[in-house]
């Protein structure tokens, strides 16, 4: 027998459907209850979207009178014509439930909410959720998806320990608290030294999304070499992160020479990263560009850099430095500048390393884009294969 004989006879017989086209089948054919139906094809499945190949079907409870939509990373949260377009959902026969199928590669990793009733809200049958700049999300991890980032506490994986502390700064006139992470081997040998990853937002990345646990595992499983990582907290984020002298020289000349005082690092550019997200990035190409005798890597994830802003923050300058750039395709702001920052920094002479990643410009994105950037910085002895789409290498 044909496939499509044997599903109609498993379906006449009431077995519950396994595929949303065969779900469809069943509730053209049937009289009973509907939604009942379409709430065990969803218990099935393990919840929602319901994944078949790159295909997420997005099924979601509303009122026929008010239909829901879907917003999220692939859509541009439903901004704009092309997402307002993109948010709509079209009613499954006479239930009560609304679908839409959305093409995505089997590596993306994308968030959303539901919108109803003039409220956005997680999507109540899918388990998956992650905490956004402001409030939950739902979120959505397609077959292909491998995280780098591990945050898991596992006895089997050593520890290293995180020192803090508060930084006066006299050129700046203000505090700021700064963590230092220190490898598990630190303390074993007193002669070795180790790279350094400066990285802004400190307190974000050490505490709301568990970056010495990231490092841990990225370290014990060979994939990022031993190093020191310095997570400095913004005062003024927006100034700050903007292109700003001051700052800049708070940072190459009070809080880099305190970091190779206290604490045992190669204290070479070549051997020092500065990188961050979204403006983080764009602060960390300004440091790199405006102090090449100090850091003389660099990498941006998502970064807001504008083509105007690109212009202001290249004008006169050129290097040799080492670039990571990671494009998040769902960026739907920033994403379609990131060529250009890419061409004009290949123009001024740095080395690029260009990524593209099926994520989007959100907080759940940030430790895997952190990790790859590290790991493309300072690869261990058995790097991982790329996570998501690399569509392009500089």
């Amino acid at each position: 027998m044909t496939r499509a004989i044997l599903v109609s006879l498993a379906l006449a017989v009431g077995a519950t459907p396994s595929r949303f086209d065969e779900l469809k089948l069943v509730l053209a054919r049937e009289r009973g209850d509907g939604d009942l139906r379409v709430r065990q094809f969803i218990e099935r499945a393990g919840g929602t979207p319901i994944i078949e190949g790159s295909t997420a079907v997005f099924l979601v409870e509303g009122d026929p009178g008010a239909p829901p939509r879907i917003v999220g990373d692939f859509n541009g949260w439903g901004e704009g014509k092309a997402g307002a377009a993109g948010a709509t959902l079209e009613r499954l026969g006479s239930t009560r439930y609304f679908f839409r199928r959305v093409e995505l590669p089997m590596t993306a990793r994308i968030e959303y909410l539901v919108a109803s009733g003039g409220r956005e809200v997680v999507d109540p049958r899918n388990p998956r959720r992650v905490e956004a700049f402001s409030g939950s999300h739902s979120e959505l991890r397609m077959p292909g998806y491998a995280p780098l980032a591990n945050t898991s506490e596992e006895p089997a994986v050593p520890r290293g320990r995180v020192v803090s502390f508060e930084h006066t700064s006299e050129l700046r006139g203000n505090t700021r608290r700064v963590d230092v992470y220190l490898p598990p081997e630190y303390d074993a040998d007193p002669r070795r030294v180790y790279p350094e990853a400066w990285l802004g937002d400190g307190t974000t990345y050490v505490e709301g999304l568990s970056s010495p646990r990231i490092l841990d595992h990225l370290i014990a499983e060979g994939r990022l070499e031993p190093l020191v990582a310095v997570f400095v907290d913004p005062v003024d984020r927006r100034l700050e992160y903007g292109v700003h002298a001051t700052f800049r020289r708070m940072m190459v000349s009070e809080l880099v020479p305190r970091i190779a005082r206290e604490y045992r690092v190669t204290n070479l550019p070549e051997r020092r990263l500065v990188a961050g997200g979204s403006r983080g990035g764009q602060a960390a190409i300004d440091l790199c560009l405006d102090a090449p005798k100090v850091f003389g890597l660099c990498g941006a994830w998502a970064p807001a850099v504008a083509p105007r802003q690109v212009t202001e923050l290249l004008a006169g300058r050129s290097t040799r430095a080492h670039a990571v750039l990671i494009r998040a395709l769902y960026d739907d702001e920033w994403g379609p500048d990131a060529p250009t920052l890419r061409d004009r920094l290949t123009a001024l002479g740095a080395r690029v390393t260009y990524l593209e990643e099926p994520q989007g410009h959100n907080r759940g994105a940030w430790p895997d884009l952190m990790a790859r950037v590290l790991i493309e910085a300072f690869p261990g002895p058995r790097p991982a294969p790329g996570a998501g789409q690399h569509l392009q290498r500089r």
